[in-house]
């Protein structure tokens, strides 16, 4: 899509050079190949230029929460894998200790599943998905809500109006 911002289209420029730079100093320190790589935007796009998908940054729809990822895992993730299983932020912390080998601590809860099997390209099941937003956004698009989002299905509940929504993403992506 054309991005119709400069100042957006300026920060998506800088973020580029900023990671071709980073790659290259890797590069340069001979460490590419034994460094694991996540690249991982934090919400959905800025201005709504997202479609088929409805919403955009910091709403329960897909444009406000669907965002890519990449993952380089030198010498254990498969190349050229697209897991269409969802992930969130939660399972970064089980995923990054089994990378490392490490157990958790004892006593420890971990909200997140590991995606490990995913970059393996193994079967990857994340199971439910939970979002809890209790405020408004500071665009003012989104009203308190909650989602919850189990294989194809996604639930909306706006807390202000006690309204649901259902969706199987599967056949409505954009969520009409």
């Amino acid at each position: 899509p054309t991005i119709k911002d400069p100042i957006y289209a300026a920060m998506i420029e800088d973020m580029d050079t900023a990671i071709g730079r980073f790659l290259k100093a890797l590069d340069e320190a001979g460490l590419r190949e034994n460094t694991l790589v996540i690249f991982k935007s934090d919400n959905g796009g800025y201005n709504g230029d997202n479609r088929p998908l409805r919403g955009l940054k910091g709403m329960l729809y897909e444009g406000g929460i669907r965002v890519p990822m990449i993952v380089k895992w030198p010498g254990l993730g498969k190349t050229g894998i697209v897991c269409e299983e969802p992930i969130m932020s939660t399972d970064f912390y089980p995923s990054l200790l089994e990378m490392a080998g490490l157990p958790a601590m004892p006593n420890q809860t971990a909200d997140g599943k590991s995606f490990v099997p995913a970059l393996k390209g193994e079967s990857f099941n994340r199971g439910a998905i939970y979002w809890h937003f209790p405020h408004y956004s500071n665009h003012g698009m989104q009203s308190p809500g909650g989602a919850i989002r189990l294989g194809d299905y996604k639930l909306l509940e706006y807390y202000e109006n006690n309204t649901v929504q259902l969706f199987n993403l599967r056949e409505d992506i954009g969520e009409q």
